[in-house]
């Protein structure tokens, strides 16, 4: 009887693996026929989503939607639309190219280009249902019917030893590719969901395992040994990447395997490091551009490099290799990507009073985040109430959690900070994310933190950290005698000589 289950088992691996084999030979197949460059004046374009929520006495709290546009980290987007009295919703945005957003709480994952004009309807007395019109309405409503089969990633502790947790991905992973079997079999499908759907399969196997040395690491201290045969997978993952539908995966699998290749570059010039030589940075970024080939995922690889300079309001490692970086990114959206980018940090760099103005909720429509209007909720703005309480001070204010190690790490050096700056007008806020009011007051008194301490409810703080694009703790800010915040992130750390050095310029104008 055992002998006989488990050819059968065998018979269905083998049958399902030449499934897989024959998916992805038609998808290969389906790209090079389809896969097309969208032309500049194409990315310039907006697409609009519209749509009603029928019933919407179900949920009466939900008086809003929220749609999310992943990017590099840093530069994703969020934005917001009220949902009006008859149900109605509306946003106009600049995609740039074909790729997943997502509209919460109406889908997880929906596909969407330049020029598209989507509507979107939903039911909530039946949440599993979703209809579509317009740009993409196919598509999108064979995403929607297959979502329900989606595991949404993969939910392991990251306990479990490597090759377990290998084992582990292989068969989720094969779960998938069965659910979309069945799905081929009840539904008429078409070949760009099959080319999506196989590419976000891989992806997310991918990134699974990608995240997990690090997630390992973190609840077991155990440090994976056997990296060569554990990355094995990662050779397949270039041809993961192409530009017919950008995948959220796309964004932090760059990066993650940019990771690596920095760490080499770091030893190579770990003299140089240690000398404090000031041209070390620029070696690294031409060995970069030097090492970036045609491949996708190559370029994908260097625009999320500059991207992240870009994220500590850092232009000058852009304007210093622009011209190889513009001949190195030939794909239009990433390059248009990272210029959009590099021209928003240069205008906040510029001119901080308009993008402070709209964070702080002073402004009613400023356009950002690549030509983006914001409208964000209202409501309390805690950070607007510390700036308004300190006029003519400089403010560092330092957005913390205790469950959050980072945020603890940071605490003798602005304790540090803190002593130098004593007597002058700099004021010290720290803004505390945690439910705990009493372990949060016992905290404070165990750091022995001078400053100024408040404690901010999660909901608020989730949306305030969205206005910055940013996902969570530890978070600085930097603002100026004049109430205006001249720079933010996670580089305006206390320890960072960069920090004390624009305190003190701060309090010299």
């Amino acid at each position: 009887m055992t002998k006989t289950k488990i050819q059968i088992r065998s018979f269905n691996l083998v049958y399902l693996l030449l499934f897989i084999c024959i998916l992805l030979m038609c998808c290969c197949q389906t790209r090079q026929a389809s896969n097309r460059t969208i032309s500049e004046e194409q990315m310039r374009k907006s697409a609009i989503i519209s749509g009603k929520i029928i019933n919407r006495e179900v949920y009466p709290n939900t008086k809003e939607i929220e749609l999310i546009i992943p990017d590099f980290e840093g530069n994703g987007t969020d934005i917001f639309s009220e949902i009006n009295e008859k149900g109605e919703f509306r946003f106009e945005f600049f995609p740039k190219t074909k790729r997943e957003i997502k509209l919460i709480p109406i889908e997880e994952m929906l596909v969407i280009g330049p020029g598209d004009s989507l509507y979107v309807e939903k039911d909530f007395k039946d949440i599993g249902s979703v209809r579509y019109a317009g740009d993409g309405a196919a598509l999108n409503a064979q995403i929607s019917k297959f979502g329900k089969f989606f595991l949404r990633g993969y939910g392991s502790d990251f306990k479990m030893p490597y090759k377990e947790f290998q084992q582990y991905c292989i068969a989720e992973r094969e779960k998938y590719y069965v659910k979309l079997k069945e799905f081929q079999q009840s539904q008429n499908i078409a070949n760009e969901f099959v080319s999506w759907i196989t590419s976000k399969i891989e992806l997310q196997y991918s990134q699974a395992l990608l995240d997990y040395p690090w997630y390992h690491f973190r609840r077991t201290k155990e440090i994976l040994t056997d990296s060569t045969e554990y990355y094995a997978f990662v050779d397949k993952v270039p041809k993961l990447f192409n530009s017919e539908i950008i995948a959220s995966e796309n964004f932090k699998i760059a990066y993650q395997l940019l990771r690596p290749e920095l760490k080499i570059l770091r030893q190579k010039y770990a003299e140089n490091i240690a000398k404090k030589d000031t041209s070390v940075n620029n070696l690294m970024e031409k060995d970069l551009i030097s090492s970036t080939d045609t491949s996708y995922l190559s370029q994908f690889k260097l625009t999320a490099f500059f991207a992240n300079t870009l994220n500590s309001h850092l232009t000058v490692p852009f304007d210093r290799n622009r011209m190889q970086i513009e001949a190195k990114i030939t794909d239009p959206f990433l390059r248009i990507t990272l210029m959009d980018y590099f021209e928003k940090v240069n205008s906040y760099n510029k001119n901080p009073k308009v993008i402070s103005d709209a964070l702080l909720g002073n402004s009613g429509n400023v356009e950002m985040n690549n030509g983006i209007a914001l409208n964000q909720p209202e409501g309390k703005n805690l950070v607007k109430e510390i700036i308004d309480g300190n006029p003519n001070k400089v403010i560092y204010i330092d957005i913390w959690s205790m469950g959050c190690p980072p945020c603890l790490t940071n605490m003798p050096y602005s304790k540090k900070l803190m002593k130098e700056f004593e007597g002058k007008p700099v004021e010290f806020v720290f803004i505390n994310l945690d439910k705990d009011i009493e372990a949060w007051q016992k905290k404070i008194k165990e750091l022995e933190l001078g400053g100024k301490h408040y404690r901010c409810d999660p909901a608020e703080a989730r949306v305030f950290l969205k206005r910055f694009n940013y996902p969570g703790v530890p978070f600085q800010l930097l603002v100026n005698k004049k109430g205006v915040i001249v720079d933010y992130g996670y580089h305006v750390v206390p320890q960072n000589l960069y920090t004390k050095q624009a305190i003190e310029r701060l309090l010299a104008e």
